[in-house]
């Protein structure tokens, strides 16, 4: 059996996009695979247009009830501010811990 050498996967730019590498090499050093992932790490125009869409889709049935309207009517502008600032918070710190460092965790260990 041949002997293989898996070396660290290398993270490269292609059409635009971040891709992760990984090459598996033989004993010589040619290359025996190669396998390319596209890695979903950039947050673009595009994102945020999901997101914003998204939130809109799943806050319409909430908007109709009168809690919401009273509560409207009654909030400062100053805590409307920090109650988008604290879901965009926690919208970012969820998608860094699902897709960012999961991702990154994947490249550390696979060497």
């Amino acid at each position: 059996m041949a002997d293989i050498k898996i070396p660290k996967p290398t993270i490269q730019r292609i059409d635009g996009k971040l891709h992760l590498i990984r090459e598996v090499r033989d004993a010589s050093g040619n290359v025996e695979h190669r396998v390319v992932m596209p890695l979903g790490v950039e947050f673009g125009l595009r994102d945020l247009a999901e997101i914003v869409v998204g939130a809109t889709v799943l806050a319409i049935p909430v908007g109709y009830t009168e809690e919401v309207w009273v509560l409207g009517e009654e909030l400062s502008s100053l805590h409307a501010s920090l109650i988008v600032l604290v879901s965009m918070f926690f919208t970012a710190a969820f998608t860094y811990a699902v897709f960012v460092a999961t991702t990154s965790r994947g490249m550390a260990t696979s060497s």
